[in-house]
């Protein structure tokens, strides 16, 4: 869970440094939704669940952040990095869960 966890804490800093303050809140509702929902998705999935379900997420999010008006649709790709973070931290929490339980 590392890597991920680094990834994010790089991706925060990324939001951080390079978002303007009027569209710093939409950017962190946006990261905090799309790490939620991507680490259900994982979580859910399994280990060797369907993959297609985060492919989905990731489309529904970015379209809809593309019809939103303007701080929104200037985030419409941080969707795609913090869906895909969420959804593989929710991978290796299932993965720790059936290792623990199996052994």
């Amino acid at each position: 869970m590392h890597i991920p966890s680094g990834l994010l804490a790089l991706l925060l800093i990324w939001l951080a440094a390079n978002v303007p303050p009027p569209a710093f809140m939409p950017a962190i509702l946006v990261t905090a939704v799309g790490l939620l929902a991507g680490g259900a998705i994982g979580l859910l999935a399994g280990i060797r669940g369907p993959h297609w379900v985060i492919y989905g997420l990731i489309f529904a999010g970015v379209a809809a952040l593309l019809l939103a008006p303007a701080p929104w649709s200037g985030l419409a790709l941080v969707c795609v990095p913090v869906s895909a973070l969420g959804y593989s931290m929710g991978k290796e929490i299932a993965f720790f869960r059936v290792s623990r339980a199996s052994g």
